[in-house]
């Protein structure tokens, strides 16, 4: 029983040493063995697939055969004198190493004419199905939801009466500098209407700056509220300079400059 190991551990270590790996064991004969008693060895291969590492087990009577690997021509006419390799252990593992042809038969006299003999067909590796495609995953993009803005209602702008200047009036050296936020808006009694020759006003909200240069801010009279019975955009402004308070005394002259002073108070009450 040892004797029938050793054969075994031999191979295992040739297979180490060259890096063959271990295959499958094919029993030659199955059941029967290597023997001359009716087995169709033709048969019994072509049931079998053979790769390179896998084991041929020959089991016969040591004393009545063995097992002698030839050539082609000499498989075919059973001659055994240009034989490659001979096994008579009648225990024998032979190695299919590589990929080809190995052919066997036994060289004692009238088995191999009686169908003793066996040819063996070895592949690379073991024939695998290779898997059909895997169907791509059809990546679908996720619609985005589109969302649309809601357009909020435009309020139109309250329209301030507007009259075609005909001469702007603006202070040559001071610029004033209106401020939307913080100018108060008047309520006037009479009705916004400008006299043709009027300039134009802003609107209280958003007043424009009518300087080309920044100016110094002058400081007017304290803010009051407008008279009453006075339009706050109708300031009647006269052309020319202010005249100057100072210059006459008299009774008569105060109340004709009146009306400029009242002007210049407007004027200045708008501006702060």
């Amino acid at each position: 029983m040892a004797l029938a190991i050793i054969p075994m551990l031999l191979i295992s270590l040739a297979m180490a040493l060259f890096g063959v790996g271990f295959g499958a064991l094919h029993e030659v004969g199955d059941s029967n063995g290597w023997t001359d008693k009716g087995v169709n060895y033709e048969s019994w291969a072509s049931t079998k697939n053979f790769t390179v590492g896998d084991f041929l087990h020959f089991k016969y009577a040591r004393k009545e055969n063995n097992v002698v690997r030839v050539f082609h021509k000499d498989f075919r006419s059973c001659n055994p004198k240009n034989r490659i390799d001979m096994k008579r252990t009648g225990n024998d593992y032979i190695l299919l190493n590589r990929p080809g042809n190995f052919f066997f038969i036994s060289s004692v006299n009238g088995h191999c004419h009686s169908g003793q003999k066996v040819h063996v067909s070895v592949s690379k590796s073991v024939p695998s199905l290779s898997p059909g495609p895997a169907p791509t995953p059809s990546l679908v993009p996720s619609s985005s939801p589109s969302f649309s803005p809601k357009v909020s209602p435009t309020s139109s702008p309250t329209s301030s009466p507007t009259t075609s200047p005909t001469s702007p009036i603006a202070a040559p050296q001071v610029a004033p500098i209106a401020a939307p936020n913080a100018a108060p808006t008047a309520t006037p009694k009479a009705p916004l209407t400008a006299a043709p020759t009027a300039g134009p006003t802003a609107a209280p909200k958003a007043g424009p700056t009518i300087a080309p240069t920044a100016g110094p801010t002058v400081d007017g009279p304290p803010i009051t509220d407008s008279p009453p019975d006075l339009p706050v955009d109708f300031i009647p402004v006269p052309p020319a300079a202010p005249p100057s308070p100072h210059k006459k005394s008299s009774a008569p002259s105060i109340h004709s400059s009146m009306p400029v002073l009242m002007a210049v108070g407007v004027i200045a009450y708008f501006v702060v």
